[in-house]
């Protein structure tokens, strides 16, 4: 049987705690938080869940459903608040996130979370893949190394470095491909070498459309 996951986004309304009251909007049909019957899903609310499968594998799964604000809608923060330091466990080797970190299938204009990238790039678990939606039009499967260089570029793109640091990753890049012309190749630690694969996995063309994609698949 698979295993079913669950985590909410910002049309969730019933499940955010600021609009689960009496007299909300949401509560109009006479449905509450209550009434929901989850049966066999699993739903992740800013905490995790490890699924064990028959091969003795284990696999650890965290959910978390912010997103920056925009409207008047559930799980929502303001921009300039950090929902995401150190809020991770450790040992998750998927996270779910109902936004997408920024610069990362976010459309050209970067509507992702600042907060999460740097949070991922903090993170020091064995993550491997991270999955999200929201920005409909950004779906798309994205494979991120974890290398100097690639730091480099997301601590200029984030704002953490100044405008030297442009100088010291074109000398950065020009070495490493000098490396990769010489015979023998100059070893890096495997932990530099880490790739975490990013993918959003919106269905909908666009929001309220009916119109809809195909799932992406990942072996991990």
């Amino acid at each position: 049987m698979p295993n079913l996951i669950d985590f909410a986004g910002n049309h969730d309304l019933l499940l955010d705690d600021s609009f689960d009251q009496p007299g909300r909007l949401v509560r109009e049909c006479g449905k509450e938080r209550k009434d929901l019957r989850w049966g066999s899903l699993i739903y992740l609310q800013n905490e995790s869940t490890t699924l064990v499968f028959p091969s003795g594998r284990q696999l650890k799964l965290y959910g978390s459903p912010w997103t920056p604000q925009f409207g008047t809608w559930a799980f929502q923060y303001p921009p300039i608040r950090d929902v995401f330091s150190g809020t991770f466990p450790p040992g998750i080797d998927i996270l779910l996130t109902h936004g997408p970190p920024k610069h990362h299938l976010d459309m050209s204009d970067a509507r992702g979370c600042p907060h999460l990238a740097k949070e991922i790039w903090r993170y020091r678990g064995p993550l491997r893949l991270v999955v999200f939606g929201h920005i409909h039009e950004g779906h798309g499967k994205e494979e991120l190394p974890f290398d100097p260089i690639q730091q480099l570029r997301e601590e200029i793109r984030l704002g953490i470095r100044g405008g030297l640091s442009m100088v010291q990753l074109a000398l950065r890049l020009l070495v490493e491909r000098v490396r990769v012309l010489l015979p023998s190749k100059v070893s890096l630690k495997p932990e530099e070498y880490r790739t975490i694969t990013l993918v959003n996995a919106a269905i909908a063309t666009k929001p309220w459309e009916k119109d809809s994609r195909l799932p992406i698949v990942v072996e991990i």
